[in-house]
């Protein structure tokens, strides 16, 4: 799926390593990150469609990331409402029953946030705007990533290990 001439740019990591900062400066250069974020910048629509509680367990089936990939795609050029076939309804629909709060999966994703997926209209991003996004986890879906979508780039960030061992931010130490 063509869009545009600038590179589709991804940003992942791990949790607290500044991967918001640079999104933050992606964000700067002009670059749509989409319309769905959290605080931390983290693009909910990717959130929904890639963690998965059934992925953490097992391996995904190729086909399964392949479609992930296409309906994020989709969504974020020109929306899924209207274009979306049954199948790929019936896969937001599940993924969305498991949500907080309806469900008790909290991958950082809501129910919401799935509903809006759903409900992503046309000229999200103007063809001559570029785009990308930003998810800590992308790094788990590179060669899937990187063979589905031309002109597609990647930015991994890894926060020094002694800004974490001194840092009063426990938070990923303890999930």
């Amino acid at each position: 799926m063509k869009h545009s001439n600038f590179p589709i740019v991804a940003i992942g990591g791990l949790g607290g390593s500044g991967t918001r900062v640079v999104a933050a400066a992606l964000q700067s250069f002009d670059y749509n990150i989409g319309t769905r974020l959290n605080v931390p910048l983290d693009n909910l629509w990717f959130t929904v469609l890639f963690k998965r509680r059934a992925w953490t367990v097992a391996r995904p089936d190729p086909a399964d990331v392949r479609s992930s990939i296409s309906l994020f795609q989709r969504a974020t050029v020109s929306g899924l409402n209207g274009n979306i076939n049954k199948t790929e309804q019936d896969l937001i629909t599940t993924l969305c029953a498991d949500l907080h709060p309806h469900g008790n999966w909290k991958p950082g994703a809501t129910t919401m946030d799935a509903e809006s997926l759903i409900a992503s209209t046309q000229s999200l991003v103007p063809a001559n705007v570029p785009w990308g996004w930003k998810e800590p986890n992308t790094h788990l879906f590179l060669p899937y990533l990187d063979a589905e979508i031309p002109n597609f780039h990647y930015i991994h960030v890894v926060r020094n290990g002694m800004d974490m061992a001194f840092s009063k931010n426990t938070w990923q130490m303890r999930h």
